[in-house]
C-alpha cells in the first residue's frame, strides 16, 4: 500500500511540477541523408531528404552550419515541407547554385539540419561537403 502511494505521489508530483510538459517536447527521431551532386553538376550542390522517422513542424527545423550565407533559408524549408507544413519520409530539397547566391561551397563546409521547439534546440545531423563547389 505504501509504495502504491509514493508512485502515485511521483506520477501526480511530475504533473504539477510541469514535468510532464518536458516529456513531449523532446527531440525528434529523425533520420536525413545527403546526396552531393557529382563534379559534372554545374548548378546543384546538395539534396537533403528525410528518410525515415518522426513528423517535424516547418517551423521547427532550421538549417546552419558553415555554409551561413544561405539566401531564402524559409523558402527552402517550407519547400521541404510541401502542402501540409511538416516534414515527413520522403520530403527532400536542393540546396543549388542560387540558394547560395553563387558563392563557393569549400571542400569541408557544413550544413545543419537543426530541430529547434522554441523550447530547446539541436543538432539533427550535420553533412559536410565532400569537395569544392563553385562556377
Amino acid at each position: 500500500m505504501v509504495a502504491i502511494t509514493v508512485i502515485l505521489a511521483a506520477v501526480i508530483a511530475t504533473f504539477v511540477l510541469g514535468l510532464g510538459e518536458q516529456i513531449n517536447n523532446t527531440t525528434p527521431n529523425a533520420n536525413f541523408q545527403a546526396d552531393f551532386a557529382a563534379e559534372n553538376d554545374s548548378t546543384d550542390i546538395v539534396t537533403i531528404q528525410h528518410q525515415s522517422g518522426d513528423r517535424i513542424e516547418q517551423g521547427e527545423l532550421d538549417l546552419g552550419g558553415s555554409i551561413d550565407y544561405l539566401d531564402n533559408e524559409s523558402n527552402l524549408i517550407s519547400n521541404f515541407a510541401g502542402s501540409d507544413g511538416e516534414i515527413s519520409a520522403g520530403d527532400s530539397f536542393t540546396i543549388n547554385r542560387t540558394t547560395v547566391n553563387n558563392e563557393t561551397v569549400t571542400e569541408g563546409a557544413t550544413i545543419d539540419i537543426i530541430f529547434d521547439s522554441g523550447d530547446a534546440s539541436s543538432i539533427l545531423r550535420t553533412f559536410e561537403a565532400p569537395r569544392n563547389y563553385s562556377d
